[in-house]
């Protein structure tokens, strides 16, 4: 989940608002964009309903979804990955995470 904040690139275009729930396993987590930027990642309580919440079995998952090395229609047929609310926002957060594939030796 820190790797979020690392690779998250904000949008120049269509910058969008949003507050997310993600479940990781036995594990929560609050994000929050504001504008196109993540401003917030935190493990405490929610305060009030997100937008979108986010369900990955695990972090492998999560790992495969933010580092687009399978897609989000992908894992959630497969049951690896649940979506509630605006599933909208969702893809807009994946694909602001611009995490670099590594390349293939010669």
């Amino acid at each position: 989940m820190l790797g979020l904040r690392t690779f998250f690139v904000a949008p120049e275009e269509d910058p969008w608002s949003a507050t997310y729930d993600v479940h990781l396993g036995r594990e929560h987590y609050r994000l929050r964009v504001l504008d196109g930027r993540l401003t917030e990642l935190t493990r405490t309580a929610p305060d009030s309903p997100p937008d979108a919440t986010l369900t990955c079995t695990d972090h492998m998952t999560m790992n495969a979804l933010a580092g687009q090395v399978e897609t989000l229609d992908a894992l959630m047929e497969r049951g690896d990955v649940a979506i509630s609310g605006d599933a909208d926002a969702v893809r807009r957060l994946i694909n602001a995470v611009q995490k670099s594939q590594p390349t293939p030796a010669a």
